[in-house]
């Protein structure tokens, strides 16, 4: 039968017999199959077209194929409307999905994306292959290209910012974020009035749960994430820790930084988004603030949005410990799901129910896997090395501060950077580092963890400075330099710490010997002298050319001697000086009572001047006490600082003990306490170090007005008054001739203590046992 020579009443017929085939008998199945006719408005040749596809295609209605003439694909879409799971709608050849198939491709129809997809090019503007979008004089653009191309864009008709055109309202031009879109309820997340992203199997879906469902592997720290997206300026998958783009300027502070959100058209940095962000009204705090998230009942900020996830309690409803992020009728606190949340609130990784904070994981599992990939070598495994630091850290107890620490710590970098790009982790690799805080912290925390061997910084330091004083010095100079610090400076530094605890003086002592050598050496090269001709003239001449300080040269000059390398000469020695500064006992005595009494002061400031007011114990032997030197004996309390222990006033016993407590409780910021036995009484904020002295003396003297010299002569002079020479030394630590001067200074004398003494020893020893 030749349709186009048919009647078009008669062709109807024959379509409608046809479709009737394919559907069940129904009493009104055959009228409203003929108003769906008559809607399609079919012509002699439409008509003619759709009954020859029928008649070659026995499956036409069920195949879901997208080839044919259009009005198949329009009686499809108003057959599956009437007769669902009867009919089978035209699908992309592509991606499979129905709807609008506007395009042919291979045959059959596609959707926009698929044939956009479909028609590669050679972009001649990043020369690399991609979706073809317009053609560019002799050659085409790729959409990517296409879409950065700010040539072609206008200002928003809405929110006046430049950016792409991607409708047109009224002749005037749209962005995208204002474009009008239709409107529907996400079949992920349920909720409603929100603008479809993307249409998925189950229905259309909102932007949020789009991006959390595509996940993808990063290809620097192999993490698969839904935060891992393909950068534009590397064209790699990356998460957003590892993506490290070049700083732009920002377009409204005009300060050159590294934003993330936008490299193309009108980038803005973080601070300048956060103050464009709009307000609302928190339900939570009742203030006007910036949005952080929207709850069941509301909008909240971002300290209460945080204050709800670090502080879980029972919930009204299931009674079970959780983030209390919703309301019932009565406005009570509930959980998420108990307030008619339907958003799944469960860490898809440790299964825990808490405010999660990305990628659908909590902030515990997120700070552990980011903390895992801080440590990972280029291997894709734990440093080797690191594996004590890894369980160092402690996670459980605060993971907001261990995320806050990995994105802003600079010795957590440092680590981080020496995990991916050293193989061995030595005192040496720190030493080559510029000098910073952070590498301080860095290898006190390596040191803490067993990772590098303990050391005494204030002597080893030396050693690395060394290298960068030497650097641009005479040849010749630099060879006697090195010689005098590796084999006198250094050795004698090295046998005195192990005898006692070195301090920072022992650093600043250190080089001043090397400076004051090399300045000697400047000087007699400047005369056109060498070290062979110095004699004993120019040594005074340089000598009383400048302040006291040079006569420490002396060090160098004999050992030069010994060396052969100068002829014996002599340097003077200053006079040792008296004490001269004293705290008045009317500005001590009530020091000490406000230690006693003011709980509003810090309990380390309160300890410390008790300490040195009483006993003239310096910062850096305090800071060097520990937990253990600490203890008591029959209802007293005592502290061990020198031979003997120290029996200490009621008053200031509980101030100590308290600080002792504190101490053995005390821990670094997300590092965990290891529960060692010895733990320093003045704990610092580095990792297993103690506070440091100038720290100490800089808080009692914002405290009190106190200054260590003073407070501590006044001290050791009352108690040079009250006991001899030998029990000063025996009871603080003291070399027996300081113990000697001091009693001399106070002119006191002990000699009828002695006798009395010597008498009772020999009477106890001549009685019976």
């Amino acid at each position: 039968m030749n349709g186009r020579t048919e009647t078009p009443d008669a062709l109807r017929s024959e379509i409608l017999r046809r479709i009737l085939a394919r559907l069940p008998s129904d009493a009104n199945v055959d009228g409203k199959v003929m108003a769906v006719l008559d809607g399609l408005q079919l012509g002699p040749a439409g008509a003619s077209s759709l009954m020859e596809y029928l008649r070659d295609n026995d499956e036409a209605l069920v195949s879901g194929r997208s080839d044919g003439p259009p009005q198949r694909l329009r009686l499809l879409e108003q057959l599956d409307l009437l007769f669902p799971g009867q009919v089978r709608p035209a699908q992309c050849v592509g991606c499979g999905r129905t709807g609008r198939l506007v395009r042919r491709l291979n045959g059959q129809r596609a959707c926009g994306s698929c044939y956009a997809r479909s028609r590669r090019c050679l972009c001649v503007r990043c020369g690399q292959d991609g979706i073809l979008a317009v053609k560019d004089g002799d050659g085409y653009l790729c959409r990517f290209c296409f879409n950065r191309d700010t040539s072609r864009w206008e200002p928003c008709t809405r929110c006046a910012k430049t950016a792409r055109v991607v409708q047109r309202k009224a002749g005037l031009p749209l962005c995208q974020t204002c474009a009008d879109r239709p409107t529907y309820t996400c079949s992920r997340c349920g909720r409603p009035d929100k603008k479809a992203h993307a249409s998925g199997a189950d229905g259309p879906v909102c932007a949020a749960c789009y991006h959390r469902q595509q996940a993808a592997e990063c290809i620097s720290c192999h993490v698969v994430s839904a935060e891992v997206r393909r950068r534009p300026d590397t064209g790699t998958w990356l998460c957003a820790t590892c993506w490290h783009p070049n700083p732009v300027e920002c377009t409204r502070c005009g300060q050159t930084k590294v934003i993330k959100a936008s490299l193309t058209g009108s980038p803005v940095c973080g601070s300048c988004r956060a103050r464009e962000r709009p307000r609302r009204r928190c339900v939570e705090c009742g203030q006007t603030k910036k949005v952080h998230s929207r709850l069941v009942h509301g909008p909240v900020c971002g300290a209460c949005y945080s204050r709800l996830r670090d502080h879980p309690g029972p919930c009204t409803s299931c009674a079970l410990i959780r983030p209390l992020i919703g309301r019932d009728d009565d406005g009570m606190p509930t959980c998420g799901p108990c307030a008619g949340d339907t958003r799944d609130w469960t860490c898809r990784q440790c299964g825990q129910f808490a405010a999660l904070f990305t990628d659908r994981r909590c902030r515990t599992c997120v700070a552990r896997d980011r903390l895992r990939v801080r440590l990972t070598g280029p291997d894709g495994s734990i440093h080797p090395q690191l594996a004590p630091v890894l369980d160092l850290f402690d996670v459980d107890t605060n993971p907001q501060a261990m995320l806050m620490w990995l994105h802003r710590s600079q010795w957590g970098s440092e680590l981080g950077r020496l995990a991916k790009t050293t193989p061995a982790i030595t005192h040496s690799v720190l030493d080559q580092q510029p000098p910073s805080a952070r590498i301080v912290h860095l290898r006190a925390v390596l040191t803490y963890a067993g990772v590098l061997p303990e050391r005494d910084e204030y002597v080893e330091s030396t050693v690395a400075w060394l290298d960068r004083f030497l650097h641009g010095q005479p040849e010749e100079t630099a060879a006697v330099l090195r010689r005098y610090t590796t084999w006198s400076v250094l050795r004698r530094a090295r046998r005195r710490a192990r005898r006692r605890h070195a301090s920072r003086s022992v650093t600043k002592y250190n080089r001043n010997l090397v400076t004051l050598a090399a300045a000697l050496m400047r000087w007699l090269a400047s005369e056109s002298l060498s070290l062979a001709d110095l004699n004993q003239t120019d040594l005074d001449t340089w000598l009383t050319a400048g302040s006291q300080n040079r006569q420490r040269i002396r060090d160098f000059v004999r050992w030069a001697h010994s060396q052969g390398l100068t002829r014996q000469l002599h340097v003077p020695v200053g006079a040792r000086t008296q004490p001269h500064e004293f705290l008045d006992d009317s500005r001590r005595w009530p020091i000490l009572r406000r230690c006693a009494r003011d709980p509003s002061l810090d309990l380390e400031v309160r300890v410390g001047a008790a300490l040195m007011l009483l006993f003239g114990l310096t910062p850096t032997r305090m800071t060097r006490l520990t937990t253990d030197d600490v203890h008591s004996r029959g209802g007293r309390t005592y502290i061990a600082v020198g031979t003997s222990p120290l029996l200490l006033p009621d008053s200031i016993a509980t101030l100590i003990t308290a600080l002792s407590d504190e101490a053995t409780r005390h821990r670094p910021p997300v590092i965990g306490n290891q529960g060692r036995m010895n733990q320093w009484l003045f704990p610092g904020a580095l990792s297993g170090r103690h506070m440091q002295p100038a720290t100490l003396a800089a808080r009692m003297r914002s405290a009190f007005d106190l200054k260590v010299r003073p407070a501590r002569n006044a001290a050791l002079c009352a108690l040079a008054q009250d006991m001899p020479a030998s029990v000063l030394a025996d009871l603080l630590g003291l070399q027996v001739e300081a113990a000697l001067r001091w009693t001399a200074l106070v002119k006191t004398d002990w000699s009828a203590y002695l006798a009395a003494r010597i008498e009772a020893l020999g009477t106890d020893a001549a009685q019976p046992e």
